[in-house]
């Protein structure tokens, strides 16, 4: 069965998407997140199985061994590029997350059964006059309307380093105007972080040129 028609599994997604993404601690052990969730999941044989099954949202570091192992992807990119204690992801953040995989789910419920296959290791490359409407869309500053064609681009190609990269994005910017229009940032503060977001989101463009 395809891994997002089991019964319960999007319940069980969502419920640990919100309890990595707002856990004091980054990386968790299974025994840690089953004794918070105070259950086993009912659509996998472990924790640690569901999150194999979805490294869209979740990252699994064997090396690690059976401590701290396991993380939301989303986290743990934001951990490298940030200095922030624990890089607890905000309310925003968190809620992109759940409501991506939300998204996905629906989309994978009405689709036709199919055989189950792995992901792809690769996005389709941008064409070329996507590229260039993309940077066009930045130049004249309507970098919420990028953010939103980007996100659905790797949504529809279903790469989880991307499509991770590109919610955080997305949820950095709504964060960011959402704190603009309380009045809670100076002028410096505000170019700061859109430049940082701006920045990213290029970076991102030229990756899935690449």
């Amino acid at each position: 069965m395809e891994k997002y028609q089991k019964p319960h599994r999007l319940e069980e997604v969502l419920a640990l998407i919100q309890l990595l993404a707002r856990h004091k601690n980054t990386y968790r052990s299974e025994r840690g997140v089953e004794a918070d969730l105070k259950r086993k999941p009912q659509s996998a044989a472990s924790w640690l199985a569901l999150v194999r099954e979805h490294p869209e949202f979740f990252r699994y570091d064997p090396s690690l061994g059976k401590k701290y192992n396991i993380s939301l992807l989303m986290r743990h990119q934001k951990k490298q590029s940030t200095t922030d204690e624990g890089s607890i992801l905000s309310v925003e953040e968190a809620k992109m997350v759940l409501d991506t995989a939300i998204l996905i789910h629906a989309k994978h419920k009405t689709a036709p059964a199919a055989p189950e296959i792995a992901a792809p290791e690769a996005h389709t490359k941008v064409k070329n006059d996507v590229f260039l409407h993309w940077m066009e869309e930045i130049a004249h500053s309507r970098i919420n309307k990028v953010l939103q064609e980007i996100h659905q681009y790797v949504y529809d190609q279903n790469v989880a380093a991307d499509m991770t990269s590109a919610t955080l994005l997305r949820a950095r910017w709504n964060e960011l105007k959402a704190q603009e229009r309380r009045g809670i940032l100076s002028a410096d503060e505000q170019e700061l972080r859109s430049n940082k977001i701006v920045n990213g989101l290029i970076e991102l463009i030229q990756r899935l040129r690449s």
